[in-house]
């Protein structure tokens, strides 16, 4: 069977995210790329040039671990879209998914109470 194909932006923040995965399943981290892909370009725009996002995670001295989802938009000038704080021990990239899944249920939510009539 054929790997499909990800969208470049997709595969990026994939790439970024794959090696903290930990034992998280491939699958749930394709999944969280994607999501952090919707909420990107729904802030963002559609078009977004997947050279433009960064996916930092660093140690927050002896209290645990941050990552963040970055957007540069020109120099000195970079936007975070979402950001999660962990203990250590925690996975960060879960954290980051399960508010970027928070993001995206209250988008879902806001669109089908604007389209639903009254």
């Amino acid at each position: 069977m054929a790997v499909p194909t990800l969208d470049p932006l997709h595969q990026r923040i994939y790439n970024y995210i794959n090696p903290c995965r930990g034992n998280i399943p491939e699958n749930v981290i394709s999944t969280i790329a994607g999501n952090i892909s919707f909420v990107i370009r729904h802030v963002h725009g559609p078009i977004i040039n997947p050279d433009r996002v960064s996916i930092p995670v660093v140690d927050i001295g002896n209290r645990g671990h941050r990552a963040a989802v970055v957007v540069h938009k020109e120099e000195l000038n970079s936007a975070v879209v979402v950001e999660a704080r962990v203990n250590w021990g925690e996975n960060a990239i879960v954290a980051l998914g399960k508010k970027v899944d928070r993001m995206i249920n209250e988008l879902l939510d806001l669109s089908q109470a604007l389209c639903t009539p009254q």
